[in-house]
């Protein structure tokens, strides 16, 4: 019994199948000579499959004195310096 040949997938040429790895991205079996590292652009790819989505996190504590309350969207606190006491 001897040793077992295999096809490489990118180049197509014969290699014994226990000198062979397997390609990260493509889960077959290639030659040493054409496995290729992770770009940035792989690892944009896996970051971008492997982040969930995004979602508002609600505090279950309120926080206090945190600023003035906006009264309606859109509109914030606006005090005019010479009547507001300052708050530092």
């Amino acid at each position: 019994m001897g040793r077992v040949r295999a096809e490489c997938f990118i180049c197509g040429l014969d290699f014994y199948q226990d000198e062979m790895v397997r390609h990260y991205k493509l889960g077959r079996l290639v030659d040493v000579g054409c496995d290729d590292e992770i770009s940035h652009t792989d690892y944009y790819e896996i970051y971008l499959r492997n982040r969930g989505e995004e979602r508002i996190q609600r505090s279950e504590q309120p926080v206090p004195f945190q600023g003035e309350v906006a009264r309606t969207p859109g509109e914030w606190y606006v005090g005019r310096w010479y009547v507001s006491k300052w708050r530092g």
